[in-house]
Order: C-alpha cells, then structure tokens, then sequence
C-alpha cells in the first residue's frame, strides 16, 4: 500500500509540472528588456497568490499547480542581476504582493462563504 505522504508528494508534483507548464504559456508575454520581465512575473505571482488564498485549494492544485505558476526563483535571479537597491524591490515588492494577492483572495473567500444576513 502506498503511504499517504508519497500520495501526496505525488500529487504535488503532478502538479508542480502543470503549473509550470501554465506559467511557461505566459514566456512570450515577457520581454527581454527587466521592466516588463519583472511586471509579468509579478503579475503571475499576483495571481497565483490570490488564487490560494481565494479558494485554499488542496495539493494538487494548490501547492502543486499554482506553486509550479509561481516563481520565485525568477525574481531571485533578476535581482542577483541587478544593484543592491534593486534587487531589494524586486523582492520586497514580490513579497507584498504576494501578501496582498493572497488577502484579498482571503477576504474574497470569507466574504462569499458567510451566510446572508436577513432583514426583517
């Protein structure tokens, strides 16, 4: 019998190959210039926090596929590219944003799942 952790190890990188593949489909949005590259990794990065905090999803999809749609590992290596000062808001900035994605998915997600308030 397969134990449940290798299950979910798995799962997870079923997943994972998915998401990059995802991610992979946004390449040709990216411009070789860093502005552009920067703003369409932290639009993917956006996106694929809100989408875990929106809707907390399991680890095939959560941590597998959107894990696999963010990328941290691309800010890291556009910031070892750049100056100090740069590099520091690339990755404090993908930090909030990440942050902020998730909570208003979050928000979303509580917001939707209490019930209606009824007025007599």
């Amino acid at each position: 019998m397969v134990d449940a952790a290798l299950k979910e190890g798995l799962a997870i990188g079923f997943g994972a190959s998915f998401g990059a593949l995802a991610r992979f489909a946004f390449t040709p949005l990216m411009a070789p210039e860093p502005p552009a590259e920067i703003i369409i990794i932290f639009v993917i990065n956006f996106i694929g926090c809100f989408l875990m905090g929106r809707f907390d999803p399991g680890p095939f999809f959560g941590r597998g596929m959107i894990g696999g749609f963010t990328t941290f590992s691309a800010v890291s290596f556009l910031a070892m590219q750049s100056s100090a000062l740069i590099a520091l808001l690339f990755m404090g900035g993908t930090m909030i944003i990440g942050l902020a994605a998730w909570e208003l998915g979050n928000a979303l997600r509580h917001r939707r799942a209490r019930p209606a308030e009824v007025t007599p």
